[in-house]
This record gives structure tokens, C-alpha cells and sequence, in this order.
């Protein structure tokens, strides 16, 4: 929810509704680059967001929150870069 309109509707498309890049920037009409440079936008943002949300929720004053929320940040990171990847459309 945290993503703009756009950002949302492109990832909808590309991994819920299967559609290829190429089919997602004859939508908008723009490139297929600029559809994975708003890929790549949305998941710099989600990253972002998920940070700030892991810090607030858990106090890092001590090493163990620390290693903690450097633990689970690195799980949703990669869940992230394996969900959003690249070869995820292009290879359809």
C-alpha cells in the first residue's frame, strides 16, 4: 500500500497476473526498461519501508535486536530479489 499507484499495478501485472514486461510497457507505453527501472523502484522502496518497520518494532539498543533485524532483513531481501528478479519475466 505503501508503493505509488503505478508502482502497484506494475507489480500486480508482472507477478500475479503473469504478464510479460514487454506486454506491461505496450500498457503504459513506454520501454521495457523503464517498467524494470519501476521494478527496481518499487523494491528499493519496499527494502526501505521494511527497514524502518524491523527498527521500529524492534528495539536495536542491544546486540541481539541487532543481529535480529540484520537477520531478517537479509531474508526479506532475498525473498525480494528472487520474487522481483529479471529472469522471474524474461524468461517467458
Amino acid at each position: 500500500a505503501a508503493l505509488p499507484r503505478r508502482h502497484r499495478a506494475v507489480i500486480r501485472l508482472l507477478f500475479v497476473e503473469d504478464a510479460a514486461v514487454d506486454d506491461v510497457a505496450t500498457i503504459y507505453q513506454v520501454h521495457r526498461v523503464t517498467v524494470w527501472r519501476w521494478v527496481q523502484e518499487a523494491q528499493e522502496q519496499l527494502r526501505d519501508s521494511i527497514r524502518a518497520q524491523l527498527r521500529q518494532a524492534v528495539p536495536s539498543s542491544d546486540v541481539g535486536s541487532a543481529t535480529l533485524i540484520g537477520w531478517v532483513e537479509g531474508q526479506v531481501m532475498l525473498s525480494l530479489d528472487q520474487a522481483l528478479s529479471v529472469t522471474a519475466t524474461d524468461v517467458r
